[in-house]
């Protein structure tokens, strides 16, 4: 479950469904990845999702 706390991961899979969207054949441009990319990731903050104080860790290092 740690690895749904990890920025990293959610970049990454944030970074792959737009790659996969390209892939068939959706036009997305640089305004709008990034307006989905910082969407996405500013719901799972807002739920708490990739909320983790206590981390010692920093990046793509799991707890």
């Amino acid at each position: 479950m740690s690895r749904f706390r990890n920025y990293g991961f959610w970049l990454s899979t944030a970074a792959f469904a737009m790659m996969l969207l390209k892939a068939f054949g959706m036009d997305i441009g640089n305004a709008e990845y990034n307006e989905w990319v910082n969407s996405i990731l500013g719901l799972l903050v807002m739920l708490g999702i990739i909320n983790n104080p206590t981390t010692k860790n920093k990046g793509y290092l799991d707890d």
